[in-house]
C-alpha cells in the first residue's frame, strides 16, 4: 500500500479534490462550535485513557496513538474553521517521536517473529529509546496542560 500510495495522490480525482477544498464554503457557526465541542470531548476521553493507563507496552502505544490521532483531527477542524491550531500541532509533534520508535519497535517484532535477525545490543536500544520517549511524551503533555 505504501508503495502504491505516492501515485495514487497524484491522479487527477486527487489533485481535483485539493483544488476545489478553498471553495468549500466554512461551516455554519454553530455547527461548527458543535462539531469542536466533540472533537475536544473525544480528545479528553482519548488524553485520560493514555495519562491512566499502562506507562510502556503495546496499550501504551494504542493509547497514544489514538490521542494523536484525535490532536489531529482537532487541529485540522480548527484550522478549517480559522481557529488557531499552533498549541495542536506542538503536541501533535511531541507525541509523533514517541509514536515513530513505538512503530519502529513493532516492526522490529514483526521481523523477528518472521525469523530475521537483529543484534541484541539493538534490541535493546530500540527499547530504551521507546521508553524514554513515551516518559518524555507524558512528562511534557502533562508539563503543556
Amino acid at each position: 500500500a505504501r508503495v502504491a500510495l505516492p501515485g495514487l495522490l497524484r491522479t487527477g480525482r486527487v489533485t481535483a479534490l485539493l483544488q476545489a477544498l478553498p471553495a468549500l464554503p466554512a461551516p455554519k457557526r454553530r455547527v461548527a462550535r458543535e462539531a469542536l465541542a466533540s472533537l475536544e470531548g473525544g480528545l479528553r476521553r482519548k488524553e485520560k485513557a493514555w495519562l491512566t493507563g499502562p506507562a510502556q507496552g503495546d496499550e501504551a502505544l494504542e493509547a497514544l496513538h489514538a490521542l494523536r490521532r484525535a490532536v489531529r483531527r482537532l487541529r485540522y477542524a480548527r484550522e478549517w474553521v480559522g481557529h488557531g491550531s499552533g498549541h495542536l500541532a506542538q503536541r501533535q509533534e511531541q507525541l509523533g517521536a514517541a509514536a515513530d520508535l513505538g512503530l519502529r519497535a513493532r516492526y522490529q517484532a514483526r521481523f523477528l517473529a518472521a525469523g530475521g535477525k537483529v543484534p541484541a545490543a539493538e534490541r535493546k536500544r530500540l527499547q530504551r529509546a521507546l521508553t524514554v520517549a513515551l516518559a518524555q511524551a507524558r512528562a511534557r503533555w502533562r508539563a503543556t496542560k
